[in-house]
């Protein structure tokens, strides 16, 4: 870790290596836009999930 400017206080610096390979990995990855915009194409019907504020 490389400061960038110089600060009269204490900072927390953590390795999170050993979770990170802990951590099981996203199976089912969120597509890419390009990818849902190519799969949307020449269809008649789409539909929008807000999944945030949770309408439909």
């Amino acid at each position: 870790l490389i400061p960038t400017r110089v600060q009269n206080s204490w900072r927390a610096c953590i390795d999170y290596q050993r979770l990170n390979q802990a951590t099981r990995k996203d199976h089912f990855p969120l597509p890419f836009i390009d990818q849902m915009l190519k799969h949307m194409t020449g269809k008649s019907h789409y539909y929008f999930l807000d999944g945030f504020s949770g309408y439909f």
